[in-house]
């Protein structure tokens, strides 16, 4: 009890709120609801998990000098603490107590058994598949003697793996290795959880063969509050398999969880191995065994998982705003290009009508200065679509750049927008008209993302616009390059939002910038 008392205190000190419940198994031994089958998933990044599990079952074969009267009550208690590093590596270590009652005469009927640590690995899969796999290793230290000797022939006196603390009372040393697999089946209304565990354990004990041991649960959760579980176990000799025989078991337990505390798991082992012919019958195990257990998960990578969780909103607002403004300079493109595209109509329209009014003011004889006003109104309309290709030509003349700002790509690719190619194509046509200039299309990015990623797509955009404008003007082909130089010219800071936008450009640059003096003089 008084290890109970502290996982409470280690609970409310930790935090007035209940950490979220890990999903998978609360012990390092198994899933919520199991006892001794072991469940391939993760605790969970920075949950530590304290474990404390009692047993007893009465001692029913009877072997002179080798084991503890007949009817003498084994009992043990496990303590265990489990820790998961990461989403996909746990560590555990556990220790047992002993005690047989009726066994004055026995110095070693209490004490300290075995003592075990191990690591366990689980596969990275996608949340969403429901299969989880992992594989555990670890070592299992004896105490000095074996407390509780079973698992003798009285007359040819070799052991046998049999007890239901086989492991937890040993001498010596035992390695461990189990592939362990999960099948998660949830349902609005149920968790059902299938696991299963095929596992070998080696010796350095010449006395004792490597083990092969086989453990199956299944974990029924109905609700919040409770789990129900169902498992088979079979250990056996590898040299001496004998699945029928050794230690065959079944196991029912009932595991509350209780809000805001610790977990108690309720259960018993039934033997289901049958009786050997040897010498003497014997059996595996003893008839039954009764559990309880404690386990109590305190969540220490909250905290974390909180900072984790608000830098990755923060990056998505960032992203959803760019994307905003990225549709917003889009939506503007469009808007220019349609009222671009109405001067352009009204412009003809006012020709045209200025014509006709032209006409009409001969042969009914209107007022000169109406017939000028109205012709005056078309020709300014026309003036201000040559004013933008003059301001874009005089640019190229006089600095020998020209920065694209109407052109604009998909996010994170290379590909025109429907809005660019109106302002390409009167790029063009001036460029067009000074066949003796060499135009470098350059490319640039801001600088997020991996430089090599940022390089390669300066690259592409900037060869997207010089391949657009040879389509529309093939006499171009021979005076235009392209190149991308990444994130590596910045115009503004990219600390800011607005810097960034400046540096995501595409400049048409002069290679042959000492031949801008003639072309200006004519």
């Amino acid at each position: 009890m008084s290890l109970f008392a502290l996982c409470l205190t280690l609970r409310m000190v930790a935090s007035a709120e209940a950490p979220p419940a890990p999903s998978t198994g609360f012990t390092w031994l198994g899933g919520r609801g199991l006892s001794q089958t072991r469940s391939a998933e993760g605790l969970g990044s920075g949950v530590l998990v304290l474990g404390l599990r009692g047993a007893a079952n009465p001692n029913e074969t009877y072997v002179k000098g080798w084991t503890p009267p007949k009817d003498a009550m084994v009992g043990s208690v496990l303590g265990s603490v489990a820790f998961g590093a990461n989403s996909f590596i746990d560590f555990s270590a556990w220790s047992v107590y002993y005690s047989v009652s009726d066994w004055d005469k026995n110095p070693n009927a209490a004490g300290f058994g075995a003592s075990g640590a191990a690591a366990k690995v689980s596969l990275p899969l996608d949340p969403a598949f429901p299969l989880r796999l992992g594989f555990q290793a670890g070592v299992i230290a004896g105490a000095a003697a074996d407390p509780i000797h079973q698992g003798y022939d009285s007359a040819r006196k070799i052991s046998y793996v049999d007890g239901y603390t086989y492991f937890e009372n040993r001498t010596g040393y035992d390695f461990e290795a189990r592939f362990l697999q999960t099948l998660r089946m949830p349902t609005p209304q149920v968790l059902v959880e299938l696991h299963a565990n095929e596992g070998l354990v080696a010796t350095l004990q010449d006395k004792h063969g490597s083990v092969a041991v086989i453990d199956l649960g299944l974990a029924v959760s109905p609700g919040s509050l409770i789990t129900l579980g169902l498992e088979g176990h079979l250990r056996t000799i590898v040299s001496d398999l004998a699945p029928l025989t050794d230690p065959l078991w079944a196991t029912a337990s009932i595991d509350f969880h209780i809000p805001r505390g610790p977990d108690l798991l309720l259960g018993a082992d039934i033997s289901a191995s049958g009786t050997r012919e040897r010498t003497r019958k014997t059996q595996a195990l003893d008839s039954w065994r009764i559990f309880g257990g404690l386990t109590l998960p305190l969540d220490l990578g909250a905290e974390a998982r909180e900072a984790r969780n608000l830098r990755e909103q923060r990056n998505q607002a960032e992203k959803d705003s760019l994307k905003a403004k990225a549709e917003l300079n889009e939506k503007k493109a469009a808007e220019l290009e349609a009222k671009a595209a109405a001067l352009e109509t009204k412009a003809a329209e006012l020709a045209e009508k200025a014509r006709q009014d032209s006409i009409a003011a001969v042969t009914t004889g209107r007022r000169a200065d109406t017939l000028d006003a109205q012709r005056k109104a078309a020709e300014k309309a026309l003036e201000e679509e040559r004013a933008r290709s003059n301001g874009l030509e005089n640019e190229l003349l006089e600095k020998g750049l020209i920065a694209l700002d109407a052109v604009f790509f998909q996010n994170g690719k290379s590909s025109l927008t429907a809005s660019s190619k109106p302002y390409l194509k009167l790029v063009g046509s001036i460029l067009a008209k000074y066949p003796k200039l060499m135009i470098e299309v350059g490319g640039h990015t801001d600088s997020r993302g991996r430089a090599a990623t940022n390089m390669r797509l300066s690259k592409e955009r900037a060869s997207e616009v010089r391949l657009f404008l040879i389509s529309e003007f093939p006499t171009l082909r021979s005076s235009l390059v392209d190149n991308g130089y990444g994130s590596s010219q910045p115009r503004e800071s990219n600390s800011t939002a607005e810097g960034r936008e400046q540096n995501r450009r595409v400049e048409l640059r002069v290679l042959n910038p000492e031949i801008l003096p003639e072309i200006r003089k004519k």
